[in-house]
């Protein structure tokens, strides 16, 4: 697979939720740490770390998108 650029606001990679240009477990426990609500692990909808996140394209980040996330990479 060919490197990609780096995301900027408005760009992103489905389920690279960190930013680090890798779909990895981090992800999938950034997106269970927000789907739970835990401290310092807020996505604001509408930003490019969101859409990322939302693997349902639902508008809401949730246990699903967790699951679907950590699907991916298995």
């Amino acid at each position: 697979m060919a490197p990609t650029e780096a995301p900027t606001e408005g760009q992103y990679t489905k389920g690279d939720v960190t930013g680090d240009e890798r779909v990895s477990l981090a992800d999938v426990v950034f997106v269970l740490r927000a789907a739970v609500g835990y401290d310092g692990f807020e996505l604001t909808v509408g930003t490019s770390r969101f859409e990322a996140a939302d693997m349902d394209n639902n508008g809401v980040i949730n246990m699903q998108d967790a699951v679907l996330l950590a699907r991916m990479i298995i």
